[in-house]
C-alpha cells in the first residue's frame, strides 16, 4: 500500500512539472517566439539605421527623398533588405518631409511584442519618419 502511495504521489509531481513547463512555454511563447522576437528586433534596428542615413543625406541634399545611397558625408551602408527574408525594407516618400518606412514583422502588435516609446510602428509594420523642412533645408 505504501509503495502505491509513492507511486501516486511521484505521478502527481511529475504530472505538475509537465503541467508547469507547458504553461510557462503557453506563456512565454517557447524558443520559437523568442526566436521570432529576435528578428523583428533586428528588423526595427534596421529601419532605424536607413532613417539615420536618410536624415543624414536630407541634411547634405537639402530635401528628404526615398533615395539612399552612401556618400562622403553620408558614408553608412543600412541594410536594405530583410537579412531573414531578403524581402527589401519599403520606403515611401508621403511629402516633403515625411517618408514611411516599413518592414514585415513576425509579431503582430497586440501578440506580446512590446512597443516601446517613441517606436511608433504601426499594424502594417510602418513608421513614419518626420523631418521638417527647417532642419534640412538652407534659410534665405
Amino acid at each position: 500500500m505504501a509503495r502505491r502511495a509513492k507511486g501516486g504521489a511521484t505521478v502527481s509531481i511529475a504530472a505538475m512539472g509537465i503541467g508547469a513547463i507547458l504553461g510557462g512555454v503557453l506563456i512565454g511563447g517557447g524558443p520559437g517566439q523568442g526566436r521570432a522576437e529576435r528578428r523583428d528586433e533586428m528588423r526595427r534596428s534596421d529601419l532605424w539605421a536607413l532613417e539615420a542615413q536618410l536624415d543624414c543625406l536630407a541634411r547634405k541634399r537639402g530635401s528628404l527623398d526615398a533615395r539612399i545611397e552612401t556618400t562622403a558625408a553620408c558614408p553608412d551602408q543600412p541594410q536594405l533588405t530583410d537579412r531573414e527574408t531578403g524581402e527589401p525594407y519599403r520606403i515611401e516618400q508621403i511629402d516633403d518631409e515625411n517618408l514611411r518606412l516599413c518592414a514585415s514583422f513576425e509579431i503582430a502588435r497586440g501578440e506580446g511584442e512590446i512597443i516601446r516609446a517613441g517606436e511608433n510602428f504601426d499594424a502594417e509594420g510602418c513608421r513614419v519618419m518626420n523631418l521638417p523642412g527647417s532642419s534640412y533645408r538652407p534659410e534665405g
